[in-house]
């Protein structure tokens, strides 16, 4: 990224790179930036996140109480 703010779209990609590799600093302090302005994206970070855990979950997988209350929030 070349630019210090985010639009709603870079912000989601990063958030889905985020997941998959390490992100550089630029791209954490743009995100961080982004973020104070903008509660929807935030809301789709933790959505993105939740998916995410829930995923590594299958249903033959047995879930204790304490898995259940880390991927519900």
């Amino acid at each position: 990224m070349t630019r210090w703010m985010l639009n709603c779209k870079e912000f989601s990609q990063l958030v889905s790179e985020g997941f998959d590799r390490p992100l550089s600093m630029w791209d954490r302090v743009s995100m961080a930036m982004h973020h104070l302005i903008c509660p929807p994206c935030n809301r789709i970070r933790k959505q993105i996140d939740m998916m995410r855990k829930s995923c590594r979950y299958t249903p033959s997988d047995n879930l204790d109480e304490t898995d259940i209350t880390c991927i519900l929030p």
